[in-house]
């Protein structure tokens, strides 16, 4: 029973919201049933004592019906009734979340109702406080389309149907919460689209791109729009460094009164800038992009929840180790590990540590904490194959080393959820790492004129092909030969 999805759930809620959840049960407007106040209370209490493994369902029905023989049935509508209730608990705590709802809610309850009175009283009431509202949100402009939407119908019916400033400015909130929505999620549905192997169909984004190109005072009046256009248009083009920097310009002037979710985006697009830009071989932005990460983790803009996603983590720790800023990014790992989604946790911290150590040249320890790393999504396979194949080659085990590179290769060639561009610029890798090795691997048995001169011709070969994954690394290796 404690593996039950209603169990989960409850375990999940903090202290304040299981004490919330059993003042919701015990409530008679929402239950009327007390053997399901009851049953929660043996759940709380088993909780709080950290038995969850004495939830046995004969054990709890004896407490409920001590007199009545083991009924199944009775325990399973016992639960379906309370997963219920948490559902609808769940819901209220959303709403309770949400600006403006109880406001709109009780002026649509008013205008069904025909209570004019308390509509016109209300909507006065929340005009005041949209006037006072200095952050530019989403959520904001639905509030405001739906005000005027139930105004305007409100004044077209009762009052003066000559008049239509109320329904023109429902009209225009209308077409700006649609557009700062379908903008928002077509940015993060491009970038998707640009990471994995997927397609999206758009719709009407061409039009609305016209739309807005044609009346460029959306983008000076409304914050949002100018945000997330500026975002999409830095995806479509990203070697027109003018979208960039427009984005660079919004984040030195955060006084735009943008919500948390916008600001992150803001923050979160401006790192994939960068980073597609280093992956495609333009160093200068390492630099960039690592005082961006600091930036955002001094004001708490990478944070969501209390929760840093794991790839920001890896990011941050792959900058800091390229830039060679080891006592700070060690420090980093350390400081944020708990701040990693619980099931994630583990993995970004192990393969982060592994990192780390194979930059301080402390190969063992990279090792040891990379094979403990668990391949549950194609990224962490990705990233920790090419991790080991950097520090076997550093340990110059040239053996485990070549069977990675093969085992590698197949994995990449049976992937289907790689992208044919992706499976060149891996396979590229490959192919250069493999005859790297084999060069140097023959070193002690060639003359160093000709090594050099194999291993400079690699490089050029190296450098002159467009997509190669970790060309950095490769054009390093083969300059540096005579190190080892």
């Amino acid at each position: 029973m404690e593996q039950s999805r209603l169990i989960k759930t409850i375990v999940e809620l903090n202290t304040r919201e299981r004490e919330q959840f059993s003042l919701f049960v015990s409530s008679p407007y929402y239950n009327l049933h007390k053997k399901t106040t009851e049953f929660l209370d043996i759940i709380l209490k088993q909780l709080q004592l950290g038995k969850l493994e004495l939830l046995n369902k004969e054990k709890i029905f004896k407490k409920l019906f001590p007199k009545d023989p083991y009924d199944e049935q009775k325990i399973h509508n016992l639960m379906s009734g309370l997963r219920k209730l948490l559902l609808r608990f769940l819901a209220l705590q959303q709403y309770e979340c949400k600006e403006n709802v109880e406001e709109i809610f009780a002026m649509e309850w008013a205008y069904k109702r025909n209570q004019f009175d308390l509509l016109t009283n209300r909507a006065k009431q929340l005009e005041k406080k949209f006037e006072s509202e200095v952050v530019q949100k989403t959520e904001l402009t639905y509030a405001k389309y739906r005000l005027n939407y139930l105004m305007g119908y409100y004044g077209g019916q009762f009052v003066d149907r000559s008049k239509s400033d109320t329904m023109q400015r429902m009209l225009h909130y209308l077409d700006a919460y649609y557009l700062e929505e379908k903008l928002r999620n077509v940015c993060h549905l491009t970038a998707h689209k640009i990471l994995v192997n997927a397609n999206y169909d758009f719709g009407l984004l061409t039009e609305l791109l016209i739309f807005i190109e044609n009346h460029p005072d959306i983008l000076i009046l409304n914050k949002v729009i100018a945000l997330y256009y500026t975002i999409l248009k830095s995806l479509q083009d990203d070697n027109n460094p003018q979208y960039y920097l427009a984005l660079k310009d919004m984040l030195g002037n955060l006084d735009l009164n943008l919500s948390p979710q916008d600001r992150q985006d803001l923050y979160s697009f401006s790192y994939n800038y960068c980073i597609s830009k280093i992956n495609k071989g333009d160093k200068a932005y390492q630099r960039e992009l690592f005082e961006l990460y600091q930036k955002g983790l001094a004001g708490g803009d990478l944070l969501t929840n209390g929760i840093i996603n794991e790839w920001d983590y890896k990011n941050i720790t792959t900058l800091g180790c390229s830039l060679k800023e080891f006592t700070w990014t060690e420090n980093f790992i350390q400081e944020f590990k708990d701040f990693l989604p619980a099931h994630r946790r583990d993995n970004a911290y192990l393969y982060n540590l592994g990192n780390l150590y194979y930059h301080k040249k402390m190969f063992d320890e990279a090792i040891s904490a990379l094979i403990r790393v668990q391949f549950t999504d194609i990224t962490y396979h990705l990233n920790t194959s090419f991790l080991m194949i950097r520090t076997y080659h550093a340990k110059r085990d040239t053996d485990a080393l070549l069977s990675l590179l093969d085992t590698f290769r197949i994995y990449i060639m049976r992937n289907t959820h790689i992208n044919t561009d992706q499976k060149k610029g891996y396979t590229n890798f490959l192919r250069f790492t493999k005859k790297m090795v084999m060069i140097k691997h023959q070193l002690d048995y060639m003359e160093a004129g000709k090594a050099a001169s194999q291993l400079k011709s690699l490089r050029e070969q190296i450098n002159n092909t467009e997509n190669v994954i970790n060309k950095f690394w490769l054009e390093e290796e083969c300059s540096g030969f005579d190190t080892h």
